[in-house]
């Protein structure tokens, strides 16, 4: 298991930290450009689809899944976050919900006709967890795994790169990544990048990418 995971798993664990993440960005400018991308990569998934949205969070992007349609399982390994996901979207067809470590998630292969993994990779430093985490999302996937990235090339991205350099600072977190080395690690977990989304395109450093089986 790899330090960086582990320590955003015990960091979002609790039923503070899900209450402090609760509606942060729900209705905002980011959400809604998240969104868009997302539409974007999931192209024509027809309606009854099964879509794994995980990790879940407090459900910010799963009731919006599931008003286009698709059946969704909401997970995250904090049993916070999916308490207060339930919650809020209570009485929502189509949803279910269950706590599934990202990297474990114990659902038999292809059980999903999507995934959606959003907000969970930038967290992870080493690249090795980044393989570990794509390849199981894959291998519950009959379709396509739609993931968001921090990625290097952006103009935020370059800025927080120079500000780190001038503080002597070594990032532990949020990483933003090259797109060769995206394709690269996503080519060693057994899938293909098939598509880049940014949410602002030159400035923002949060992209989605399309990721296929090989």
């Amino acid at each position: 298991m790899s330090t960086s995971y582990e320590r955003t798993r015990k960091r979002f664990a609790g039923e503070r930290a899900a209450q402090r993440y609760d509606d942060r960005l729900l209705g905002s400018a980011k959400d809604r450009r998240e969104r868009r991308a997302i539409a974007a990569l999931l192209g024509a998934l027809p309606s009854g689809a099964r879509v794994l949205d995980l990790p879940c969070g407090t459900g910010r992007l799963t009731g919006w899944l599931a008003e286009q349609g698709w059946r969704v399982v909401a997970a995250d390994a904090s049993a916070a976050m999916v308490v207060r996901a339930q919650t809020r979207l209570a009485g929502t067809d189509g949803v279910a919900f269950s706590v599934h470590d990202a990297l474990r998630t114990g659902f038999r292969s292809g059980s999903f006709d999507a995934v959606v993994c959003n907000r969970l990779l930038h967290h992870l430093i080493e690249p090795e967890a980044r393989t570990a985490l794509v390849a199981e999302l894959l291998r519950v996937s009959a379709g396509p795994l739609v993931v968001s990235y921090f990625d290097r090339r952006s103009l935020h991205a370059r800025w927080v790169a120079l500000r780190d350099r001038l503080r002597g600072k070594r990032r532990r977190d949020r990483l933003a990544i090259p797109r060769a080395r995206l394709r690269r690690e996503i080519e060693a977990a057994g899938g293909r990048l098939v598509a880049i989304v940014p949410t602002r395109r030159w400035v923002s450093q949060q992209h989605y990418a399309r990721i296929e089986r090989r």
